[in-house]
């Protein structure tokens, strides 16, 4: 009992001695931000201290001692014997420990005893016996009393220190710390018990220290924290400012996680970090005193444990003024000017207020308006303040003084007219003079106004801007003056004269032809005129006038260059005139001779390319120094199988067209003779193909057709062949005289086809039957028109010539076929004959002796289809193929015979042959001499039509006019 009794005594002297310096230093620590806030010290009450030392609990003190554990206690009782104790009691004086002493008395021993009652003795017997004190002297030895000093070191346990020392230690550490801001107070330790957890820590000390050293957490392995650091934007800690946090730790173990809380009064905490980086950042949202804890965790789970107390200051702002974005104090202000002043807060908490006051140099102020930026124009020069008040969320309020001075405006003032041409000196005119004016205002030029006075005092103003450099040229040699003027922002101006004297110049003009001063050239010779001002510095226009050798002139186009070729022979003169856009003339004339160019040919073509036979070609000769005076071209032409050249021209002209008649390879020779001797030749070798083929097929609407329709067609080849079928109307009651003249006095439309088409030549012409809708203007042109030259008439006779006086035109129609039969052009054809003209062949399908005498005259149709050369196109032409003759030749002819690519359809689309030809002949092309009772006869509508228009993806009527239908 006596001994357990011994053990508390000493602990508790060991307890007393460290709570004694904890609060010391403590109470000393927290009253250095004073003087940061610009407090004195001794303004400091007495009750204020405590409220400073209030922070520091009975409940915080025992938290230093956290890591004294029983095997410590042993440790300690080695070092610290019964000749130590008073030696702690004498640092720990009545004054220095007032409360403590007043806490832990002689009567606070028995309450100790009181706590540890009889049910706890037993345990702490079980512990601390007889038995047990060899067995604690066996663990704590005298090897682990070093440790226990490596802990509580000199520092922390001033055991060693005379009295005199600690007083200067307490004395000078405030004394040194008052000026500065720094994390105080700090304290570092374990983990802070109270009076009554002491004694089962005793208790508990040996397993702890058993498990630590099974764990490898012993002398040899150890896992510590030593340091802890936290630092800020500046020396000290800040509300809403960033603060780093770092630990340093002894670990012989990679450490697994790094933990930083704050620990709040309550007994709470809030974690602010957990990962595996020992540093991490935290921003504080109050100031006040702060404990953080940090934990570090190795591979092995053991754990070690940290805690640091930091005090964190109210957030200063950092204010400053900006005039016109430059600091106050550097900025001169004067007066008539307007100002920006600009209030910059930084370092300030969200949601803070400002306000500007104007102190005026006579000390009234005015409020300003609440902004953080306002114009400003001052009338009167002084010394005024702006002061600027910060208050922020947090209660704090801070006031700043910007003191400044506002002088008075000087007036704007042109010192000199800077030139880039000496005022002593000339200018030379049209070259280029730069002005700038020199002058001194406190304000921006809001604009320079220069402007150039002539010998009259009239102006010209050559700038204005904001740019203080001109720029001026002048045209015309005389003295000058030059006006220049400035006027600032705020209306005030200033101006000033300086003298100009400019010269004339000399632009040095000359003419150019082909770049070259070379006088003489030729005739029929293109070549380049250009006038050129070697001394003249600005752009200009020219216009020239051609003077000829018989003094008559032409006015050029406005230009420095133009391009001429010149046929008379003889002197030249070209006069210039040459206008600066700055104004003035100047004149320059020069001659030139143009002789006789020598004869030659350049280059000899013959289009259209490819040349193709019976197709019009045109010969073109280039030939240079053949138009002044009288000159000759002969063509002489090679053709192949030719022996020699034959002379197909002669002729005074350069171009002639031609038409070659065979293919193959050819050879011209083109002589060309000048009256005065001269002489050249020219030589071409060219190929002739065959032309391509082609053929045209018109459909001619004839003039007027009331109740009956009418045929005609003409056809013209590639190789100028010209075929003609039918060629109706014309009857008695519209003209008795039979010409080819209409009702109206105008031209039949089959004339003028002939006439203007043809060229009044027809080959052959195909007739039909001799009705008149298909033959009477045909009997109009044999009769009537000698212009009109056909070669040959086809068809077939009608055998029943009672039926003719039937018909109008009977007896007209019937002289006119005994006229073409006198005049030896007719040619009777037959069934199944081809008949051949050029390249075109026509192919007799019918002919009227297949019918009977007593069917319609219709029926005598004669049915020619025309093969049309090298297209490969078939033209069957039907003509009035009616309902027994349709029948005889759908007999006769297969569907394959029949197959054609152009058809004309039959007796114009109405009554008439079966429609089941059209299937057969299949034909994508259908022309229809068609008229007005065509398009509402039932039987075109609804058996004719529907017929061709399965094959037919054109189809040509007659009533929609003239038609001309190209095949390739």
């Amino acid at each position: 009992m006596m001994k357990r009794k011994l053990i508390i005594a000493i602990f508790l002297g060991l307890f007393l001695m460290f709570a004694n310096r904890t609060s010391t230093v403590l109470a000393a620590e927290e009253i250095l931000p004073v003087a940061e806030l610009e407090v004195d010290v001794p303004n400091f009450s007495e009750d204020a201290v405590p409220e400073v030392e209030s922070v520091v609990d009975a409940a915080a003190v025992p938290e230093v001692e956290s890591e004294v554990d029983a095997d410590a206690v042993a440790e300690t009782e080695s070092v610290v014997d019964a000749e130590a104790v008073p030696e702690a009691e004498s640092e720990v004086d009545a004054a220095a420990v007032p409360e403590v002493e007043c806490e832990v008395d002689v009567d606070a021993v028995p309450e100790v005893e009181s706590e540890v009652d009889a049910e706890a003795v037993p345990e702490v017997e079980s512990v601390v016996d007889v038995d047990a004190v060899p067995e604690i002297e066996s663990v704590v030895d005298t090897e682990a009393v070093p440790e226990v000093e490596s802990v509580v070191d000199a520092e922390a346990v001033p055991e060693n220190e005379s009295e005199e020392q600690k007083e200067v230690n307490q004395e000078k550490e405030p004394s040194e710390k008052i000026n500065s801001r720094v994390s105080e107070p700090v304290e570092e330790s374990s983990e802070l018990l109270s009076e009554t957890d002491v004694v089962s820590k005793l208790d508990n000390a040996g397993i702890e220290a058993r498990e630590a050293a099974k764990k490898g957490n012993g002398p040899k392995n150890p896992l510590a924290i030593t340091s802890m650091t936290v630092t800020g934007e500046y020396s000290f800690l800040e509300e809403h400012t960033t603060v780093n946090l770092s630990i340093e730790t002894q670990s012989s173990l990679p450490i697994s996680s790094y933990t930083y809380c704050i620990l709040e009064k309550q007994g709470t905490y809030q974690v602010i970090y957990h990962g595996e980086t020992p540093q991490t950042t935290y921003e504080f949202q109050s100031s006040g005193d702060y404990q953080l804890y940090a934990k570090v965790t190795d591979t092995l789970g053991r754990e070690a444990h940290y805690i640091h107390t930091v005090r964190v200051y109210d957030l200063t702002p950092s204010v400053s003024i900006r005039v016109d974005n430059v600091p106050v104090a550097d900025t001169k202000i004067h007066t008539v000017g307007l100002y920006r002043f600009d209030l910059v807060v930084n370092r300030a908490p969200q949601g803070h207020q400002t306000q500007m006051y104007l102190v005026y140099p006579k000390g009234n102020y005015q409020v300003m308006p609440v902004n953080n930026w306002l114009l400003l124009k001052f009338y009167y020069p002084g010394q005024y303040i702006m002061r600027a008040d910060v208050k922020t969320g947090t209660g704090g309020n801070f006031k700043r003084l910007f003191p400044f001075v506002v002088s008075p405006a000087p007036n704007i003032e042109i010192k000199n007219i800077i030139r880039s041409v000496s005022p002593n000196e000339a200018l030379n005119a049209y070259d280029n003079m730069t002005v700038k004016a020199d002058y001194n205002s406190p304000f921006e030029i809001k604009h320079y106004t220069y402007c150039l006075l002539d010998s009259n005092n009239n102006y010209t103003v050559f700038h204005y801007g904001q740019n203080a450099v001109g720029n001026v040229r002048v045209a015309y040699p005389g003295d000058y003056k030059i006006l220049v003027k400035v006027e600032d922002i705020y209306g005030r101006s200033a101006q000033r004269l300086s003298s100009l004297k400019v010269k004339p110049i000399n632009p040095r003009l000359a003419l150019l032809i082909d770049n070259k001063s070379d006088k003489t050239i030729f005739n029929q010779t293109r070549y380049k005129f250009e006038i050129t001002a070697n001394n003249l510095p600005v752009d200009f226009k020219t216009n020239m006038v051609l003077i000829a050798p018989d003094q008559s002139y032409r006015i050029l186009p406005t230009s420095r260059v133009v391009h001429l070729t010149l046929d008379e022979l003889g002197t030249y003169t070209i006069k210039a005139y040459v206008r600066p856009y700055l104004g003035g003339e100047f004149t320059h004339a020069e001659k030139f001779e143009v002789t006789l160019v020598p004869l030659s040919i350049s280059d000899l073509r013959l289009t259209p390319q490819p040349l193709r036979i019976r197709q019009e070609s045109n010969i073109q000769v280039d030939a240079i120094g053949a138009n002044t005076i009288k000159t000759v071209f002969s063509y002489w032409l090679k053709t192949p199988g030719a022996g020699g050249y034959k002379e197909i021209i002669q002729i005074e002209r350069a171009n002639i067209n031609w038409t070659f008649q065979s293919a193959g390879e050819h050879k011209l020779i083109v002589v060309v003779a000048r009256d005065d001797g001269d002489q050249v030749r020219y030589v071409q070798t060219f190929n002739v193909l065959l032309d391509l083929p082609w053929a045209e097929i018109t459909q001619i609407k004839p003039y007027n057709c009331e109740d009956y329709g009418a045929m005609a067609y003409g056809i013209i080849m590639n190789d100028g062949t010209h075929v003609f079928i039918d060629g109706g109307i014309n009857r008695a009651k519209w003209d008795s005289q039979y010409s080819v003249y209409s009702g109206d006095g105008t031209i039949d439309p089959v004339y003028s086809y002939i006439k203007n088409k043809m060229a009044g030549r027809v080959d052959v012409w195909l007739v039909t039957h001799f009705h008149d809708d298909h033959f009477g203007n045909a009997a109009n042109i044999i009769n009537n028109c000698s212009d009109i030259k056909v070669k040959q008439f086809v068809g077939v006779t009608p055998t029943y010539s009672d039926n003719l006086p039937g018909i109008d035109f009977g007896p007209y129609m019937q002289n006119t076929l005994n006229r073409i039969k006198n005049e030896g052009r007719w040619r009777e054809v037959r069934h199944g004959e081809v008949l051949h003209y050029g390249e075109l062949s026509v192919e007799v399908m019918q002919d009227l002796h297949q019918v009977s005498n007593r069917w319609d005259f219709n029926d005598t149709t004669t049915v020619f289809r025309i093969n049309l050369g090298r297209t490969n196109k078939k033209f069957i032409v039907l003509g009035d193929l009616y309902v027994r003759s349709g029948d005889v030749f759908l007999y006769n002819h297969s569907a394959d015979a029949l197959k054609s690519d152009i058809v004309s359809v039959s007796h114009h689309g109405i009554k008439g042959v079966n429609p089941i030809i059209y299937d057969r002949i299949r034909a994508p092309i259908a022309f229809v001499p068609s008229f007005e009772h065509t398009y509402t006869n039932s039987f075109w509508l609804y058996q004719v039509k529907p017929a061709i228009s399965r094959w037919a993806n054109l189809i040509i009527h007659g009533m929609s006019g003239t038609y001309t239908l190209r095949v390739e």
